[in-house]
């Protein structure tokens, strides 16, 4: 296979930063050779359909926050009973009714350390009339993931810290406290709640480890320098094991809670908003 290597001007999303530490080699193959999944669609059929379903749900609850009729909405979700379910739970639920404020649906944000860029797309960020800020996250897991492992996720930890770096213009002018700072997690299928406050030791250490992932990858010179990782369970569900030497087996498709948390959308395909 040629070398391959990171393009100029790359921006490190949640996904990015997840896919390095997880695999580097799939890092490598994913972001720098720019492969496409190559695993049969027998072998992801049930995380694909998830994917979908997340996408779809991801849609009505966004456009539902913009203000879109209720009704418009029903009808879409009324099209398939599984998203149909997880529309009925999230108008029951009315999970976010709690929070008040300014309301950010869709926002991403973006700044650069150490040279990198660094961009995140949120699912709604809520600015109170105190200052604080809630990031909220809806997913359609089929179980609630616990709070220590969403601590260690790159999506809780990268969406937080630039919130940070990059939130002033939605806090006047003025940048957010981490203390200030609360994620939650929202999951329809469940449903349950998960919420992560954010400490000023939180933040210098994300600061930190990310200093140290960004420059392991600006100094590797080559695939060798992105070893496969040596924990095969991580593989099981990877679209792209089949690139990798002694292949892994394929497996039966699996229920979609054990598969990777594989990102549904595309960053390369996006335009970044920056505050400064």
């Amino acid at each position: 296979m040629r070398e391959c290597r990171l393009p100029e001007g790359f921006r490190f999303s949640q996904q990015a930063l997840e896919d390095y530490t997880a695999c580097p080699r799939r890092f490598y193959l994913r972001y720098l050779c720019r492969l496409r999944w190559p695993t049969p669609p027998r072998a992801m059929g049930a995380h694909e359909r998830r994917m979908t379903l997340g996408s779809r749900f991801h849609r009505l609850v966004q456009r539902h926050l913009l203000g879109l009729p209720e009704a418009v909405l029903q009808r879409e979700a009324n099209a398939d009973e599984a998203l149909a379910a997880l529309w009925a739970t999230y108008l029951r639920e009315a999970p976010f009714a709690d929070l008040s404020g300014r309301r950010y649906v869709e926002l991403r944000l973006g700044a650069t350390l150490d040279g990198h860029r660094l961009i995140a797309r949120y699912d709604l960020i809520v600015v109170g009339e105190d200052g604080t800020a809630t990031i909220v996250d809806w997913k359609t897991n089929a179980r609630a993931e616990e709070r220590s492992l969403l601590a260690r996720r790159w999506q809780t930890r990268l969406y937080r810290y630039l919130l940070v770096r990059a939130g002033a213009e939605l806090n006047g002018g003025r940048p957010f406290a981490p203390e200030a700072i609360t994620m939650r997690y929202w999951y329809a299928a469940v449903p349950a709640e998960r919420r992560l406050p954010y400490t000023r030791d939180d933040f210098a250490r994300d600061e930190a480890d990310l200093r140290t992932l960004l420059a392991a990858i600006a100094a590797a010179d080559g695939e060798a320098d992105f070893p496969r990782v040596e924990d095969e369970r991580s593989c099981r569900f990877c679209p792209y094991r089949t690139f990798c030497e002694g292949e892994v087996p394929l497996v039966a498709e699996a229920e979609p809670e054990e598969q990777e948390p594989w990102e549904s959308w595309d960053f390369d395909q996006i335009a970044e908003i920056e505050f400064h």
